[in-house]
């Protein structure tokens, strides 16, 4: 769950600090507010790039921050594979500046957004107003039937698993047969692959060599201006009229004459005489490498050659370093040694397939059983959370098909098919329900997947858009149930739904500065009755609004 979450600098926002409890948390305020600032400050915190248009200063960082209690048994062995201090209570931080860099920690160690990526799943659920969009999604829709069959059927984990097991196996056979056909296509092939091999014996390379070549072109190709720097330098040093070793043993010879009057100036004699020590050391040994330093034309046309060998065989083999390159050509040397079993190999991973793609038949026969099963009795129970939530003869139909081949959940191919009204035929749900209809049918969904998991965090960014009233009341309701088994948090404009939260934050946009600011307030419950009435009647708030909030909080 989150404990609490620390945005700076953000759009309206100077400092925001908004602390979590277990339950269900509702988060209002006026239009304008920043009521959505917490969803997508948490985009951001798991990897999202920010944009420069959202920093409230350009001369500061945007920061932002959460402590996240997790479990050890899920996140344990990911801070271990990345050498991250595990807390119980963990904090994730983001650092964005406007120039566009941004760093990111967990637990102060510096981790990769990839990592934020791979762990925000298993933190938390956001549900934003265009994840209803996945309603139209197949992969979506068979995830949400295996959510619910392996909720309801203990076996069809376990079988599911067995069938993903049988899966990789098979396409790793595949994988290894469409190596060998390949390998074994043409003689042509065969003796390309030889040749490679030869080219590359031919070499004859060392480790490190193709690097050592390269430092030697860059100092060959340059070695007229390194020898016209170091002969300024060894004309400066020595060899000018005023150059720094007449200069420096004038000063010395100066000096020498008042060092037995002051100890100090006997300190500074003894400095100058080492540096003129040293100087004539560096002189001696630039004098050494421009003396040695001689432009080859020959070993310049050699290291060119040589390189573009390398190149041409690397480039042939598609790799970029001798060790790569080596393995390479081991592993061509492997395949050829092989290269006269290839045909017999072949016939028996073939053999392997067609009995591995039966077992995939029969088991992909059980999950869809199962899924069948399992889809009759989520459309039961959807379409009677929908009539409770006022669409009066809802019709849902999961239509089972088969994909071309067997991918990895078995060969299921789901569409939702929906009508809202009697008599109507269920139609692909994008092309014939509203947007309150996809909000309650969506609702209804993660109620389900919801209703018997344990779960961190879920985040509800006004999934009550286009209904209003009872409807309003009755989707609150839905939350707060789901609330019973995980921490929920709901961004809404329903009074309706803000009045049955266990806590309750509102957002409020301050203007009586030179700027506008972001802040946010935890309501105690005559605030909470105060913010109800706003949303009931608007900005005059009566009396009567202030007793059907009231009303609505007690009941």
């Amino acid at each position: 769950m989150i404990s609490y979450i620390i945005i700076k600098n953000y759009a309206l926002i100077d400092k925001l600090e908004i602390t979590f409890k277990k339950g269900f948390t509702v988060i209002t305020g006026e239009t304008g507010s920043g009521k959505s600032v917490l969803i997508s400050s948490l985009k951001y915190l798991f990897g999202a790039k920010i944009e420069p248009t959202l920093f409230h200063d350009k001369s500061k960082k945007i920061i932002i921050e959460g402590q996240f209690n997790i479990d050890q048994s899920l996140f344990k062995n990911i801070f271990n594979d990345n050498n991250i201090d595990f807390h119980t209570e963990t904090i994730i931080r983001r650092e964005f500046s406007y120039e566009g860099r941004s760093r990111s920690f967990i637990n102060d160690t510096p981790v990769k957004i990839e990592i934020l990526k791979n762990i925000y799943s298993l933190i938390l659920d956001i549900h934003s107003q265009h994840e209803n969009l996945l309603l139209k999604d197949n992969i979506f829709q068979i995830k949400l039937i295996d959510s619910y069959a392996s909720k309801n059927f203990k076996e069809f984990k376990n079988k599911l698993r067995d069938y993903s097991e049988i899966y990789l196996n098979f396409k790793d056979l595949e994988s290894e047969l469409f190596t060998k056909k390949k390998i074994a296509q043409t003689d042509l092939e065969f003796d390309y692959f030889n040749n490679l091999i030869k080219e590359f014996v031919s070499l004859n390379l060392e480790i490190g060599e193709k690097e050592n070549l390269l430092n030697e072109l860059a100092l060959q190709e340059n070695i007229q201006n390194i020898k016209l720097a170091l002969s300024e330098l060894i004309y400066k040093f020595d060899e000018a009229e005023d150059s720094i070793l007449s200069n420096l043993n004038f000063f010395n010879n100066k000096v020498s004459n008042f060092i037995n009057y002051d100890n100090r100036i006997h300190k500074v004699y003894e400095r100058l005489s080492q540096n003129a020590i040293d100087m004539n050391d560096i002189l001696s040994e630039v004098i050494d490498i421009n003396q040695s330093l001689n432009y080859d034309e020959s070993r310049l046309n050699f290291i060119k050659n040589r390189l573009d060998s390398i190149n041409n065989l690397e480039r042939k083999l598609n790799v970029v370093n001798y060790d790569a390159l080596f393995l390479k050509i081991e592993q061509l040397q492997n395949d050829i040694s092989n290269i006269k079993n290839l045909n017999k190999d072949i016939e028996i991973i073939e053999d392997k397939i067609f009995k591995i793609k039966k077992t995939l038949k029969n088991k992909s026969e059980e999950l869809t059983f199962y899924r069948k099963k399992s889809a009759i009795n989520l459309v039961s129970q959807i379409e009677s959370d929908l009539t409770e939530l006022g669409i009066s003869h809802p019709k849902l139909i999961f239509e089972f098909s088969e994909n071309e081949g067997f991918q990895y959940n078995g060969i299921d191919k789901v569409s939702l098919l929906f009508s809202a009204n009697k008599g109507k035929t269920p139609n692909q749900i994008g092309s014939i329900a509203s947007g309150g209809e996809i909000s309650r049918l969506m609702l209804c969904f993660k109620k389900q997947i919801f209703s018997s998991l344990s779960f961190p965090c879920i985040i509800f960014d006004e999934i009550d858009s286009g209904v209003s009233g009872e409807i309003a009341r009755k989707m609150g309701r839905i939350i707060k149930n789901i609330s019973v088994n995980g921490q929920v948090i709901c961004v809404t404009h329903m009074s309706q739904i803000a009045s049955l939260a266990d806590n309750h934050h509102c957002l409020i946009k301050d203007q009586s500065g030179n700027s506008s600011c972001i802040f946010v307030k935890e309501l105690n419950y005559n605030e909470r009755v105060t913010e109800l009435a706003r949303m009931l009647s608007g900005d005059e708030i009566d009396n009567e609004a202030i007793a059907n909030a009231k009303k609505m909080i007690d009941i």
